[in-house]
């Protein structure tokens, strides 16, 4: 057992007791709703909005067994809350729903891979070369 934010004993193997979950999906809900309505771009928000981007981002999760792919090869077993383009909606939109264009990442590496986006056009190629290759499965040939 172990104590929730909110003082309640809870089982280990759960983050949080299902008051706080509830408050902490509300509020992720309402930051999604918020950043969809006001941040993202009309490009991005149309491929999220298109009834081809749900079956597309289950084949990804399907293929990549639902895994963050990054933390995986750090031999960690993480389960992925976001399907990530490589190449941006905003650089080739042409890609949005191509299935080799996907990687499931937890949203610690996606966050940490946006960062290294950021950083400079040099970093981001680097960033998605390694992307690419994990997709493919170049880390596991000998």
């Amino acid at each position: 057992m172990k104590i929730c934010r909110c003082g309640r004993a809870i089982p280990d193997n759960i983050p949080r007791c299902s008051d706080c979950q509830m408050r902490h999906d509300k509020d992720n809900k309402d930051r999604n709703r918020i950043y969809n309505r006001f941040k993202r771009d009309k490009d991005s928000q149309q491929v999220y909005n298109n009834p081809r981007w749900e079956p597309i981002k289950q084949k990804a999760r399907d293929r990549d067994n639902g895994l963050c792919l990054v933390c995986l090869l750090g031999k960690r077993i993480v389960s992925s809350q976001a399907v990530h383009h490589i190449i941006t909606i905003k650089d080739n939109i042409a890609k949005a729903f191509n299935i080799n264009n996907l990687i499931c990442l937890c949203e610690s590496c996606h966050q940490l891979v946006h960062a290294q986006y950021r950083k400079s056009p040099k970093t981001k190629k680097e960033t998605q070369v390694f992307l690419f290759s994990l997709i493919k499965g170049d880390h596991l040939k000998g």
